[in-house]
C-alpha cells in the first residue's frame, strides 16, 4: 500500500471524528461567557475574564425547568443572559423582605435547594477567626491548625460565648475568597460547627437571630444519649421551647458535624447531616413592636459552651440569597404569569438587572442549561 493511501485512511477517519464532535457542538451546545456580577458567587462575572460554561441546547426547555435551576435566554433587547428560574408558568409571584412568595404564600426550600443557594460568608479553614468572630481568648484558644479548643467549666453563671462581630449582610467571596461587601442585612442563616468533645457531658448551642427573633439550638451531652432541642428566645427575655429530641450518646474523640439553619422561615437542626428533629417553620416575630419603628435590622450567630471541652475543627456561616425589593414588576404587588411565562432572577440581587426590570420572560426566550464550567479550569464542575 503507497504512503498515499496510509495516510488517506488515517485522515478520513479523523476527520470524520472532528466532524461530528463539530456537529454536535454546534447543534447541541454553545458556548456562553458570564460577563456581569448577576449570578455571583455561583458564577462570576467580567466582560475578559468571566467564567465560561457550555450551554446544552434543550428544545423545550421550560417543559423540564425546576425551580432554582440556571438558565440561559434571550433577554429583551436581544443578548444573552443567565440567571435563574424563579417563578414558573401559570403561578403568581412576588418578592418581599428578600424572600420570594408564591402563589401568596412564603417558599420553603427543600435540603437540596437550600444547599445549593446558600452563600458562603465565613469558613474557618479559609478566614481568620477575628474577621468575624469574637470571644474571651482563655476559653476560646486559636490552634495553629485554625481550630479553636473551648474549656468552659460547669456551674458558670452565663455559658462561654463566641458571638459574631457584626449582622451578616449581602457579602459574598470574591474568586480570590474575599468578601465582596454587601449593602443589605440578611436574616437567614445556617452555621455547621465540625466539633470533636473531649470529655464527657456538657453542652453545646448554636444560637441565630434576625432582629426580633432569636432562636437556639443545643445538644445537651448525658450519661448514654443527648437531648437535642430547639428554644424561640426573643430579645425582651420570654423564651419556649419549641422541639426536642433524644438521640444516641456523642462520645468523646469523635468528630460530629452539625448545622443550625434558619431559611425561609424554616428552622433546620442537623447531626451528622441528618435531621436531629423534624424541620420547624415560625414566623417571624414583629421587628419594629419589639426595637421601635425605624430601628436598624441586624442579624448574627453565636456558638457557646456550657460545662463543654471540645474542639471546634471547623466553622462555617452561610446566607441565604437576599432578593432586593428594587424594580417594577413581582415587587410590592404580586406578579401572575402566564401559561408561557417565566419569571427569572439572578443570585447577587443588589446587582443583577431581570425580572424585577424586564417582567415575565416568554418560555420560547429559553436557550438552554449550563452543562459544564469549564473555564477557569480551577472552578471545572457542572453546575
Amino acid at each position: 500500500m503507497g504512503a498515499r493511501k496510509r495516510l488517506r485512511r488515517r485522515i478520513v477517519p479523523a476527520a470524520t471524528v472532528v466532524a461530528a464532535v463539530l456537529a454536535v457542538r454546534f447543534l447541541f451546545f454553545e458556548v456562553y461567557r458570564v460577563e456581569t456580577a448577576s449570578m455571583e458567587p455561583f458564577l462570576y462575572g467580567s466582560p475578559v475574564e468571566g467564567d465560561r460554561v457550555l450551554v446544552l441546547r434543550r428544545p423545550g426547555v421550560a417543559r423540564a425547568l425546576r425551580r432554582f435551576d440556571p438558565v440561559v435566554f434571550r433577554t429583551p433587547d436581544g443578548a444573552h443572559a443567565i440567571k435563574r428560574a424563579i417563578g414558573l408558568p401559570g403561578e403568581t409571584v412576588q418578592v418581599a423582605e428578600g424572600e420570594i412568595l408564591l402563589n401568596g404564600s412564603p417558599y420553603r426550600k427543600t435540603v437540596e435547594e437550600a444547599e445549593a443557594m446558600l452563600v458562603p460568608v465565613f469558613d474557618s479553614a479559609r478566614d481568620a477567626w477575628d474577621d468575624l468572630w469574637k470571644g474571651k481568648d482563655e476559653i476560646w484558644r486559636r490552634q495553629e491548625d485554625r481550630s479553636i479548643v473551648v474549656d468552659a467549666p460547669a456551674g458558670s453563671a452565663e455559658p462561654a460565648r463566641l458571638l459574631t462581630r457584626r449582622s451578616i449582610l449581602d457579602e459574598y467571596p470574591d474568586r480570590r475568597g474575599s468578601l465582596v461587601p454587601g449593602r443589605v442585612v440578611v436574616e437567614d442563616l445556617a452555621l455547621r460547627v465540625d466539633w470533636e468533645p473531649l470529655g464527657e457531658g456538657g453542652t453545646l448551642a448554636l444560637s441565630l437571630h434576625a432582629s426580633a427573633d432569636r432562636f437556639e439550638f443545643y445538644l445537651h451531652r448525658d450519661v448514654g444519649s443527648t437531648l437535642a432541642t430547639i428554644r424561640r428566645a426573643s430579645f425582651s427575655g420570654e423564651g419556649e421551647e419549641i422541639a426536642r429530641a433524644t438521640l444516641p450518646p456523642l462520645a468523646p474523640g469523635r468528630v460530629v458535624a452539625v448545622e443550625a439553619s434558619d431559611v425561609d422561615g424554616r428552622l433546620r437542626w442537623r447531626v451528622d447531616g441528618r435531621d436531629a428533629l423534624a424541620p420547624v417553620d415560625v414566623g417571624r416575630a414583629s421587628f419594629s413592636a419589639t426595637n421601635g419603628a425605624g430601628a436598624p435590622r441586624s442579624s448574627g450567630a453565636t456558638i457557646s459552651a456550657n460545662g463543654l471541652r471540645a474542639r471546634l475543627h471547623r466553622v462555617r456561616l452561610r446566607r441565604d440569597v437576599h432578593y432586593v425589593a428594587e424594580g417594577e414588576f413581582a415587587v410590592g404587588r404580586a406578579l401572575v404569569l402566564g401559561p408561557d411565562e417565566v419569571f427569572l432572577l439572578g443570585d447577587n440581587s443588589g446587582a443583577s438587572l431581570d425580572g424585577r426590570e424586564w417582567g415575565p420572560i416568554r418560555t420560547s426566550r429559553l436557550v438552554g442549561v449550563p452543562f459544564l464550567l469549564y473555564w477557569p479550569p480551577a472552578r471545572f464542575r457542572f453546575p
